[in-house]
């Protein structure tokens, strides 16, 4: 009887799971931003962590937590780095204006 109701639970989990990456690959696709779409892989990562560990815990198998391990990692580091790349684009300085020319004439 529990082991149907693990069943039933796994399931349940996954069918909300698929729902889930749909949502955000519709997100990742759209935009419109770019920090959109790093919130988007960012999330997209911790789900398939989530997926990972889920599946392990269901076929028993204590290997996948470490796989599910180093993609935290890397998804940690992925956004960070993203995180870094749009900072850097918002203090690029602004070339500068030559004396006597006026933009907004």
């Amino acid at each position: 009887m529990i082991e149907f109701i693990e069943t039933i639970f796994i399931n349940l989990f996954f069918l909300c799971l698929t729902v889930s990456l749909f949502i955000i690959l519709n997100r990742l696709r759209r935009g419109p931003s770019l920090a959109d779409r790093v919130i988007a892989a960012d999330l997209f990562t911790a789900l398939l962590i989530s997926a990972i560990a889920v599946g392990a815990i269901y076929l028993d198998e204590p290997a996948y937590f470490d796989i599910a391990l180093v993609l935290a990692v890397i998804g940690f580091l992925g956004t960070i780095v993203f995180a870094r790349f749009i900072d850097s684009q918002g203090q690029q300085p602004r070339p500068q204006q030559e004396e006597g020319s006026r933009d907004d004439e």
